[in-house]
């Protein structure tokens, strides 16, 4: 395991290189630029562009600039950012722990839910139980996320009361890990909604296709019983593809929380990519790019890691 642990990972790097290069020549071709807001500036002098260009580097071809880049990157130096002239890494330090947070939390939250909803619905097939969920899964996948984030703020933090409509901590309470909860649950809940309905379903049609299979009758026959079946044979089985969809997601959850960090204000690097998207501000781009590709190659392994605790058919050796 640890020989194709360490083979995967030395696949990864060329992978990563040939993801930074696409990404940073598209950026590159985009119309605008880090210096597009001082263009049509009657103060700001042509002569004052040139040299803001030069200190920048943008004069420089975008494939000079991006091996500089990737030779800082590979001794630890993310860059600085074009406007606010903090170090990358230290814009990152401030706000990747509070995404980390609220991503922990919906994942736990949808992992925690859509299994047993899908296995519910399982056991309870074709009943109205399983109509209503599917129904209930069906709007919840179909509903777009800024939309239900704001029609939870305006029920529950506006008209109820019950909880803050964003932030990460109350101005008038001290920080707390109760008052840190009562912030996290509407964005945690926005983030993962979609994945409870989408894992549901995926385990719910999973378990269905298994419970056909020759070998469930056969256990069966064995005279076992009906819920070691089910739990040693069928839901093991069916689980397999929804671990490979698991470790698809996990970049979603990052990527979900550029729009759900922005919808309740929470001080992540979902605002910060956003803002840096409208700033044109490449080092910060690279930076949040960079971190949703590690997380979709570390989600395939961890899914493939998995896999072999969960097959005994499986051999990495």
């Amino acid at each position: 395991m640890a020989r194709y642990v360490f083979q995967r990972i030395l696949e990864a790097i060329p992978l990563l290189i040939l993801v930074t290069v696409v990404t940073y020549f598209l950026m590159n071709i985009t119309p605008g630029g880090p210096l597009a807001i001082y263009m049509h500036n009657p103060k700001v002098s042509p002569a004052r562009l040139a040299l803001l260009a030069k200190q920048l580097g943008l004069n420089e071809p975008w494939y000079t600039r991006y091996f500089l880049w990737l030779w800082s990157l590979l001794h630890g130096n993310w860059g600085y950012s074009y406007f606010s002239g903090l170090p990358v890494m230290q814009l990152i330090s401030e706000r990747l722990p509070n995404t980390l947070i609220l991503m922990g939390t919906s994942f736990v939250l949808s992992f925690g839910l859509g299994m047993p909803l899908g296995i519910y619905v399982a056991r309870h097939r074709y009943s109205w139980q399983d109509h209503t969920l599917s129904f209930m899964s069906f709007f919840a996948w179909a509903m777009p996320s800024f939309f239900f984030g704001l029609i939870l703020q305006l029920i529950f933090a506006v008209k109820l009361q019950w909880l803050p409509v964003g932030g990460m901590w109350s101005v008038y309470h001290p920080h707390s890990f109760g008052e840190l909860i009562r912030h996290l649950i509407l964005p945690s809940v926005v983030l993962g909604i979609g994945s409870v309905a989408s894992w549901s379903r995926f385990l719910r049609a999973g378990i269905l296709e298994v419970i056909k299979e020759d070998f469930i009758r056969t256990a069966r026959a064995k005279g076992l019983r009906e819920r070691a079946v089910f739990v040693k044979h069928a839901l093991r089985n069916a689980l397999l593809p929804i671990i490979t969809i698991i470790g698809l997601d996990l970049p979603s959850f990052f990527g979900g929380a550029v729009i759900t960090e922005q919808i309740f204000s929470w001080p992540g690097m979902g605002r910060l990519f956003l803002d840096s998207l409208n700033e044109r501000d490449y080092p910060v781009q690279m930076a949040g790019l960079l971190i949703g590709a590690v997380l979709l190659i570390v989600g395939n392994l961890a899914a493939d890691i998995t896999y072999g605790f969960m097959d005994p058919r499986v051999n990495y050796e």
